[in-house]
């Protein structure tokens, strides 16, 4: 990973190249017919947003961490319930308010009810704990998402799935654990220099996709990709995301490949800063620009990965420089089985 930034002095950064690692390892078990339970194992800090490792300090021998654990319910097809640490069971076309290594923390109920091979819907109701606070009552938000996918035909497919995000004892309460630059922030008092949340975030949401699958070898699939988020700040409060990606159904084997571009605006208060993509400007807000990702197929189970960020703020906002482009590689071999 090769890290560059224009304005090193001002921003108080270094350009940087680190090797890194990131290995997964989970299991699931089907208890019975109504229950489910796994857990998994990854390398990391406790970065919520990072399970990369650097290679650093000597050959130094880094901890295995928790990366989920949780307990799934269906008492019927349709409907399931899931506690514990897992996967964010928010459809999401991209990365645009939360980073793809998150695993949330809670309690979701998640419905599908089956109505055609043309229409498929689902909703998800979800109470996620962000912090745990002795003294003050504990950071947490309440996300609702209704979506569904239209199949046509075999070569049209459209998702849509607007949301809605409620976080209660965000605003005025400290800034939370790992958060990145760019919300709007205040001190209590002299005292107290900490800084808390200027506006609670909440908000709407929205994601789309539209997809085609072409009769063709080379170009199996184009898809077209959006994101939108609206909070509840009085200013800087809204962010967008759109992209295209095409080439392979899935890149799995020898000769597959997908080129992937998108382009972001996440203006300060439009969403909490600890949760967007980490590795685009650090996961701050107030940042904008482009995203290049080419996937190809080496071996069967085996890709190598190019992405490439060019990155900035939007605004001179919250110690942010907008003269202080990052640019950012990742070059990454990836072996699954």
């Amino acid at each position: 990973q090769s890290e560059d930034r224009d304005n090193i002095n001002v921003a108080n950064e270094t350009n940087r190249e680190r090797y890194r690692l990131r290995w997964r390892l989970g299991l699931e078990n089907k208890i019975n017919d109504q229950w489910l339970a796994g857990f998994g194992l990854c390398s990391g800090s406790d970065d919520p947003r990072s399970t990369n490792q650097t290679f650093e300090n000597t050959f130094q021998s880094p901890d295995a961490r928790i990366d989920y654990a949780f307990a799934r319910y269906t008492p019927i097809s349709w409907l399931t319930l899931t506690g514990g640490k897992y996967s964010n069971p928010l459809w999401q076309t991209k990365d645009l308010l939360w980073d793809t290594d998150i695993t949330t923390d809670g309690i979701t109920v998640m419905m599908k009810p089956k109505i055609s091979k043309e229409i498929e819907p689902w909703l998800s109701a979800s109470w996620f704990l962000l912090d745990e606070n002795r003294n003050q009552n504990d950071p947490n938000m309440v996300a609702f998402q209704v979506g569904a996918k239209f199949s046509p035909s075999e070569m049209v497919e459209f998702r849509l799935a607007p949301a809605y995000y409620i976080f209660n004892n965000v605003k005025d309460n400290l800034t939370l654990e790992h958060a990145s630059a760019g919300n709007t922030t205040y001190s209590r008092s002299t005292k107290d220099p900490r800084n808390s949340y200027r506006y609670s975030y909440d908000g709407v949401g929205l994601d789309g996709s539209l997809s085609f699958y072409p009769m063709a070898s080379f170009v199996q699939k184009i898809s077209l990709f959006g994101q939108y988020v609206k909070s509840d700040a009085d200013n800087e409060n809204t962010g967008y995301l759109y992209g295209v990606s095409f080439g392979s159904k899935k890149v799995q084997k020898l000769g597959d490949w997908e080129m992937k571009y998108n382009y972001r605006k996440l203006e300060a208060d439009a969403w909490p800063a600890a949760l967007p993509d980490s590795d685009f400007y650090g996961g701050a807000t107030n940042v904008k620009g482009h995203e290049l990702e080419l996937t190809l197929g080496i071996r069967k189970n085996v890709t190598l990965g190019l992405d490439y960020y060019k990155a900035k703020p939007i605004k001179k906002l919250n110690g942010l420089d907008p003269y202080n482009d990052e640019k950012l590689l990742q070059v990454d071999l990836v072996l699954k089985w």
